[in-house]
């Protein structure tokens, strides 16, 4: 019984849509140079939408499934998306349940991603674009979850890039719930009973259980993610496993996709002009280029990665 009532409050506490800042603009494909197309899938009986994005006439290296963070949808992430596409890829991007472009009361759970990609994959194996291409899965926090969720054996993606993803969305909870630790058991049985096994899994057994290849990275200085929900727990899971790489960049947070200086840019934004709040300033104008500073040598890291997953790997 407390239980249930444990799995009612959690879903209350998801019952919020997640569409971004009305302060930020969110860029499209063509800003960056390549070619978008629209799709859309069922989930629940809620429409949620995405894009394809592509370089046209490209013989394509493979498929790469983006899965956004949490706060907005896949436009948080154009430029990331984009970059993939210019390496020749097919790039797969949609909105969450409740986010942005998607229908959705709310967001439902932490861990609905999980099952929202068990009806995407179910489309893109009907969908003629994607046919013949092999899958990689690539995500950021919520996203960087949801990445390592896709290397499950039915979705046959062959490797994973997650940035700053946490492991189990039980652990997250109680991290971010003050007080809600000492009640872990009753928050995991809540989790089983409203979102199955899958929901309340450590998903370093997803891994373990598959044959994809998997770089995890994340932030030394990781403030949203606990480095104890993220890096040290599959550096112990996988301390000799030569399929799994971990990364941890020094002096980097939750982002660390962006440069140094672009990371401390988005903080200044947030500190002291409230830019991610309802509060914000708005005579700042944002500089989007500093903002919107990708890293080259962490970009090049994750290309490199599936340029060369067929080769052999160390943990690390």
């Amino acid at each position: 019984m407390f239980s249930l009532l444990m799995y009612f409050a959690l879903k209350k506490a998801m019952d919020f849509r997640s569409d971004g800042s009305p302060q930020f603009r969110y860029f499209s494909g063509e800003d960056f140079g390549v070619k978008t197309s629209s799709f859309s899938f069922l989930y629940k009986k809620r429409v949620l939408r995405g894009e394809r994005f592509f370089l046209p006439n490209a013989s394509y290296k493979g498929l790469v499934v983006f899965f956004h963070g949490m706060g907005a949808g896949y436009t948080a992430y154009t430029q990331e998306i984009a970059y993939f596409a210019k390496q020749g890829y097919l790039v797969y991007a949609y909105d969450h349940l409740g986010c942005m472009t998607s229908e959705g009361r709310g967001i439902g759970s932490l861990c609905e991603p999980l099952l929202i990609q068990e009806e995407f994959f179910r489309f893109i194996d009907q969908d003629d674009v994607a046919k013949g291409l092999e899958r990689y899965a690539v995500g950021h926090s919520w996203g960087g979850y949801a990445a390592l969720g896709a290397c499950r054996e039915q979705f046959g993606v062959k490797a994973v890039i997650s940035i700053a993803g946490f492991v189990s969305a039980v652990d997250m909870v109680c991290a971010r719930a003050k007080g809600l630790e000492k009640f872990r058991f009753f928050v995991k049985n809540a989790v089983r009973l409203g979102y199955g096994k899958i929901g309340a899994a450590d998903i370093t057994e997803c891994v373990k259980q598959s044959r994809a290849r998997v770089l995890y990275i994340q932030g030394e200085a990781d403030q949203a993610v606990p480095l104890e929900n993220g890096i040290k727990r599959m550096q112990a899971a996988f301390p000799r496993d030569s399929r799994v790489r971990t990364v941890l960049i020094p002096e980097s947070g939750h982002n660390p996709y962006w440069t140094k200086e672009g990371q401390l840019y988005m903080i200044d934004l947030a500190r002291n002009h409230h830019y991610v709040s309802r509060d914000f300033d708005n005579q700042t104008i944002v500089d989007y280029a500093r903002l919107n500073d990708d890293d080259p040598s962490f970009m090049k890291m994750m290309s490199d990665f599936l340029e060369n997953i067929d080769k052999p790997s160390r943990g690390e």
